[in-house]
């Protein structure tokens, strides 16, 4: 009996899932094929079954006004709920809004907890930007240590900029080279010439 059970719920959430990523594709299909609304609904319909990329993309449509009417207030709805499933660009993008202050109030402390976030989940930009705001001070006191360990991450993510900027803040030469010379393979020309 309990085999029977264990199985039903395996067959069941494997058929949830398939089913959710089905609809993430058909929305993809149409998206590309600039069918918004057929994609909106295939995406909406995605997202109520928890697929994370689906509920960014409802986020990012009722942000940029595509097959449904703009709404910054849905779009972080969707937004935070794709980051809550550890999508890393939903985190970037409520970062975004937030620095920026987009049809949002502007606030440098919620832009660095989702950009925090969004390097948490391996995105190198995130952990980048995080790296900008610990260097410069932004929304947190300055703190160059916190930040070369936030670009080493972006580097290590294969972040061409954020090699570069470890190379530009090691006092080290022969460590700068190190860095200098990844971001130049990983195409920042103006590395190359360190």
């Amino acid at each position: 009996m309990l085999k029977k059970i264990t199985y039903i719920v395996i067959l069941t959430t494997t058929l949830f899932s398939n089913t959710s990523q089905q609809l993430f594709n058909k929305g993809m299909n149409e998206f590309f094929n600039q069918n918004y609304k057929k994609a909106f609904f295939y995406f909406n319909k995605s997202c109520k079954l928890n697929n994370a990329n689906a509920c960014f993309r409802v986020g990012f449509m009722y942000a940029k006004n595509k097959g449904v009417k703009q709404n910054i207030k849905k779009a972080l709805f969707y937004l935070h709920k794709a980051c809550k499933l550890k999508n890393a660009r939903a985190c970037f993008n409520i970062a975004l809004l937030h620095e920026i202050g987009f049809k949002v109030k502007r606030n440098e402390h919620l832009a660095l907890k989702y950009f925090k976030k969004a390097c948490e989940y391996k995105m190198a930009q995130g952990c980048f930007n995080v790296g900008l705001f610990y260097q410069n001070g932004i929304g947190v006191k300055k703190n160059i240590k916190k930040a070369l360990e936030f670009y080493k991450k972006s580097c290590d993510l294969n972040s061409a900029e954020g090699c570069y900027t470890l190379g530009n803040l090691y006092k080290n030469k022969k460590l700068s080279k190190i860095f200098y010379k990844k971001a130049c393979n990983l195409g920042f020309n103006i590395a190359c010439k360190n």
